[in-house]
């Protein structure tokens, strides 16, 4: 039946090669300064991270070869240059983003790289498509005709700023997902890490299989139920294999050693002068990293958010801003001191117990899914994306409902579209498996996903709200596990 109403599908939908981004409003635009020795560890690994499992891939380019096709910013384009400042400021990317070229020249560099990446390719046999990029990513689709005449199709990525240039843990997460577990993904080809301070390609760059289909975000809404029921055993099953995958250590995943290791969420360091980036986008201190292992005792859950807390109050007193030390600081330490109270609660009324850590993806939502009717017959017509800032966390974190799923087609009580809304929650949930219907809708693990969401990304959302987690709990604090 899922293959008969895809193919259907199919019949109404242009089918298109895109590994396009979530289209998200910067938080703020940065300039491009960082430090220039914490990527040093990976890139000095980073070759081992591709494996010996893709010898086809194309060899990467020293960091030599690649100076030759860096801009930074429009100053870096000749004087009386036809692209003047004018047509520079008029690209989209350039608008919302600051050291952009405008794809007129850019295009002209990914190409030159291309031709390193692929050598021995004419200027025909490579040609590029323009894609639209993600908050993070530049992005741009490349086509390889080979001497078959056949194309292969690839992603070519790199990051918007080189403060969120973290190529290697990026290419390291989807390494993972493709070791670890059979939920589709990009396969990388080739990749550079680099640890240079310019925007552009030096800030690393990676190449990608391109994957076929649309973007789900844009057709979701017009399937038909038999097809959106199809769709939500797909969701269902990734976060099955999410939850099912297991560590006894919290943390993100780097490449060391020859070895996935996992590096604490919120080394100190990372924090100072607390700058307001997302956490998932800080770097990683491999110096503080242990081997990824589901063997041993599991990590205690209110120690990480202990720690968590006090790295945030040692960030905030030592801020060069005087709003973060005076009333950031004496706010935030009120709400910290409410959040981990209430965690001790948690722990010491048994809600913690046995709790394993979990992958967690952050962001699986429609728009971080590629539809393609035409690989209904494996039953894979998703592919997820965006792996970035992926973490292993406490299980009931991987177990955040994707409420997109079933919201889509909900009504009133008594109409069809409630029925069809809840035909799609309940076969999202048996395909996610029990364990996650547990962790996902028990009042106490709500509240505990909303109360480690905020002690994650306080330095970012603020703290003014933590007294909703206060009122949230204390109507379910009396409830018992089972």
């Amino acid at each position: 039946m899922c293959h008969e109403m895809l193919m259907k599908a199919h019949q109404n939908q242009q089918v298109t090669f895109t590994n396009q981004e979530p289209t998200r409003v910067p938080k703020r635009k940065l300039s491009g300064v960082s430090t220039d020795q914490k990527q040093d560890k990976h890139r000095r690994v980073s070759d081992q991270i591709i494996g010996s499992d893709q010898e086809e891939a194309p060899d990467m380019l020293s960091e030599t070869e690649q100076s030759e096709y860096f801009f930074s910013d429009i100053d870096s384009l000749p004087s009386g240059s036809a692209r003047s400042r004018r047509q520079y400021e008029q690209s989209n990317s350039t608008i919302e983003y600051e050291h952009h070229e405008p794809w007129e020249a850019w295009q002209h560099r990914v190409k030159r790289l291309c031709h390193r990446i692929f050598p021995g390719k004419s200027d025909k046999e490579i040609t590029l498509d323009r894609m639209r990029g993600g908050s993070f990513n530049r992005v741009v689709g490349v086509n390889v005709t080979g001497d078959d005449g056949q194309v292969k199709r690839y992603v070519f990525r790199t990051p918007r700023n080189d403060r969120e240039s973290h190529v290697a843990n990026d290419v390291t997460e989807l390494r993972f997902i493709k070791e670890m577990t059979s939920i589709p993904a990009p396969r990388v080809v080739t990749y550079r890490a680099s640890r240079s301070q310019r925007v552009g390609f030096e800030a690393g760059w990676m190449v990608m299989e391109r994957i076929p289909g649309v973007n789900l975000s844009s057709v979701y809404g017009d399937m038909d139920h038999e097809t959106r029921c199809c769709v939500a055993r797909e969701v269902g099953s990734i976060f099955r294999q999410l939850l099912e995958t297991r560590s006894t250590v919290y943390g993100q995943l780097v490449f060391d050693q020859g070895k996935f290791m996992l590096t604490p969420l919120d080394p100190a360091k990372t924090l100072v002068d607390f700058h307001p980036i997302p956490w998932t986008r800080l770097e990683r201190d491999v110096s503080q990293a242990v081997p990824y292992t589901t063997e041993g005792k599991t990590q205690n859950i209110v120690d990480l958010i202990s720690a968590r807390f006090e790295n945030l109050k040692n960030a905030l007193a030592s801020s060069s801003n005087e709003k973060h030390r005076t009333s950031w600081l004496e706010e935030g330490t009120q709400g910290m001191n409410m959040l981990l109270q209430i965690a001790k609660d948690m722990q010491e009324a048994g809600w913690f117990d046995n709790m394993p850590m979990a992958l967690y993806h952050q962001d699986l939502q429609v728009y971080n899914l590629m539809f393609d009717s035409q690989a209904a017959e494996e039953g894979k017509s998703l592919t997820a994306l965006d792996f970035d800032g992926m973490m292993f966390a406490p299980a009931f974190m991987a177990c955040d409902p994707p409420a997109w799923v079933w919201k889509t087609a909900e009504g009133e009580e008594g109409t069809k579209q409630f029925d069809q809304a809840q035909e799609l929650k309940r076969i999202f949930d048996e395909s996610a498996g029990e364990e996650f219907v547990k962790y996902a809708y028990h009042p106490v693990y709500v509240v505990a996903r909303d109360l480690l969401q905020r002690s994650l990304r306080m330095h970012y959302f603020g703290v003014a709200d933590t007294a909703r987690v206060k009122a949230a709990w204390d109507k379910v604090k009396d409830m018992k596990p089972e």
